[in-house]
């Protein structure tokens, strides 16, 4: 059975994780949920990651890899840690990967809104390696408290990206799991979309 830890800086996104899982259809992988939300508070205050929460974040992750066959950083304020993953001993993806992965097939113009300022720098370079030109476009959402709670935006609106990237990062993680089981395969995949 192959074990996916996920590091959440919000307990809510343990239920998101583990439904995207069930989406997958994956019987032989368990989610591993590790909750660490003074990290992001204190990354929000400091509107940075200062060295000593990307210290703290590296221990956990590490921590993570000793118990787990892959490791999914699920805030994006804290994946900035694992920017270089090959300083793990596995497989570590940060969730905003998924994402702009994604977009980068996209051929029209990108934009990607953040609800925290301490991630808007972080997630800007991670998006422009893969967006190229002037196609990308990143801001931050004024008061995103506020606007995420309107009546004017359904649940499911806010849901989807979430749920979207939850599901590319298990994927992402059992193939990682897959290729390191049966080293020898070279057409492992696990493309299997439950929408």
């Amino acid at each position: 059975m192959a074990i996916i830890a996920c590091l959440h800086a919000a307990r809510s996104n343990i239920a998101v994780f583990e439904e995207a899982l069930n989406a997958l259809e994956f019987e032989d992988v368990e989610l591993l949920h590790r909750v660490e939300s003074q990290w992001l508070d204190q990354a929000v205050e400091a509107s940075e990651v200062t060295p000593e929460i990307a210290e703290h974040v590296r221990q956990a992750i590490e921590e993570l890899c000793q118990h787990a066959d892959a490791v999914i950083v699920t805030c994006t304020t804290l994946g900035v840690v694992a920017w270089d993953a090959r300083q793990f001993s596995k497989p570590v993806l940060r969730i905003d990967a998924t994402l702009a992965k994604a977009a980068s097939r996209y051929h029209g113009s990108v934009l990607v809104l953040c609800t925290a300022q301490s991630t808007l720098e972080s997630t800007t370079h991670l998006f422009a390696a893969f967006v190229t030109g002037d196609r990308l476009a990143v801001e931050l959402i004024p008061e995103p408290g506020h606007t995420l709670m309107t009546a004017t935006l359904k649940p499911t609106t806010v849901r989807l990206p979430t749920i979207f990237s939850s599901v590319l990062s298990v994927r992402w993680a059992v193939s990682c799991w897959l290729r390191l089981r049966w080293p020898g395969q070279k057409n492992i995949s696990t493309v299997r979309w439950p929408f």
